[in-house]
């Protein structure tokens, strides 16, 4: 909860999106997806951020690499 208040005090990310930036960071998550913009421009460079659609498409990608 600290990480996340931190952020919202540095970023200015409201409390909801604060505390789901700073479990995806606890959580070593590569990709935290979203459709809010605003979140995405405040977030940017804590953690790479995609769209649903976008994350599939990137996932689609990597699972043809693999596989």
């Amino acid at each position: 909860m600290i990480d996340a208040f931190s952020f919202q005090l540095n970023l200015g990310t409201d409390p909801y999106d604060s505390v789901a930036l700073a479990s995806a960071l606890a959580a070593r998550c590569d990709v935290l997806i979203t459709r809010d913009d605003d979140f995405r421009k405040k977030a940017k460079g804590q953690i790479t951020m995609m769209t649903p659609e976008e994350f599939l498409e990137w996932f689609s990608k990597s699972d043809e690499h693999e596989g």
